[in-house]
């Protein structure tokens, strides 16, 4: 399996996006005011602009909502309902696999980029793949949520090649034997091993070759283009590079705005602003190169409908992602792709 070191990539972006966490709060009753008063968290640090958290934040706000909804099982009832595209770049990198052994080596080489605390690792042996999932700053806490969301991901994802009523053979947490196992044994299967000192799963390596039906290979070939050529420039300390590179990942949600990559890079807006305009650019322009070069890219090289390609970059309708595209290259979506053929 593909494997990419951390060194680098966690000096630029660290925490987690929680989008897809706080939407599934609110649709159930629970809103930032009361996340803040709970846990006693301030504005600055929880608020509607906020799209990333600190690990350790993210964590507390995702077992305390566990308790306050009376459900030990929330990490998987999310799980089971949360939708691709809210996990941005990395999102669309996977619902676009072609196999589910692509899809392993694409939650192994990115997830790595874009929650650098977090990590699956995929090795196979004597027919047997196994996943080891890692938090690296969740040591000896209570992580049972994230643990049962991360894995719930993964298992639901596989299950729309092998089928809904697919499990793994084993499941190894390093959490206590939870009172009631029902929940776990719909999803992980019955053969459930708790107080572990990894978290794992274990799945027939045949699994891997199965198809993923909803895989675009050319849109994926895209995707990993313009995420690996940033990504190849990392170690760079050229700022543009890494303001391209976060744009990138986060393409699609609202991770990519100013205010989050500022706090990625650990710096003010003003002074995200300040040091762009002393290389001759700005952030919108930044941003806009970045999505219409995947735009593009799209448009040629794939089937894939512009209604489609305009979700994928974040655009809930078409006729503005239309606007943007004319008012940039002259043309709409439409016109470039047939002057392209």
């Amino acid at each position: 399996m593909l494997c990419m070191p951390d060194n680098n990539l966690q000096a630029t972006k660290s925490g987690i996006p929680v989008n897809w966490l706080f939407k599934s709060l609110m649709d159930k009753g629970i809103d930032l005011q009361e996340i803040r008063e709970s846990l006693q968290l301030n504005e600055a640090e929880i608020n509607p602009s906020t799209r990333i958290l600190p690990t350790l934040t993210y964590n507390r706000i995702f077992e305390w909502a566990a308790a306050r909804t009376q459900d030990p099982d929330l990490g998987i009832h999310i799980a089971e309902k949360v939708e691709p595209n809210q996990f941005g770049m990395l999102g669309y990198l996977a619902s676009n696999a072609p196999t589910v052994g692509d899809l392993c080596d694409i939650v192994e080489r990115y997830q790595r980029v874009f929650t650098p605390d977090f990590s699956h690792t995929f090795t196979s042996t004597e027919g047997v793949c196994q996943c080891l999932y890692e938090e690296a700053l969740l040591a000896n806490i209570d992580s049972r949520q994230d643990t049962d969301f991360s894995f719930g991901i993964l298992i639901t994802t596989i299950r729309l090649a092998a089928g809904e009523s697919w499990c793994p053979l084993r499941c190894d947490f390093t959490y206590p034997k939870p009172e009631k196992l029902d929940n776990l044994q719909r999803l992980f299967g019955s053969d459930l091993h708790f107080e572990q000192p990894a978290n794992k799963i274990y799945f027939s390596d045949e699994v891997l070759s199965l198809t993923m039906p909803s895989g675009d290979a050319n849109l994926l070939a895209i995707l990993m283009q313009q995420a690996n050529q940033l990504l190849d420039q990392l170690s760079s300390k050229d700022l543009i590079r890494h303001v391209k590179f976060l744009i990138t990942t986060g393409i699609g949600d609202d991770s990519s705005s100013a205010e989050n990559i500022a706090k990625h890079l650990n710096m003010s807006v003003r002074t995200l602003n300040r040091q762009l305009k002393e290389r001759n650019i700005n952030f919108r322009e930044l941003r806009n190169g970045v999505v219409i070069n995947v735009a593009k890219d799209a448009l040629i090289n794939t089937d894939s409908s512009i209604t489609d390609i305009a979700l994928m970059l974040g655009y809930s309708e078409t006729s503005a992602f239309d606007r943007f595209f004319k008012r940039l290259t002259g043309q709409t979506p439409l016109q470039y792709r047939k002057s392209a053929l």
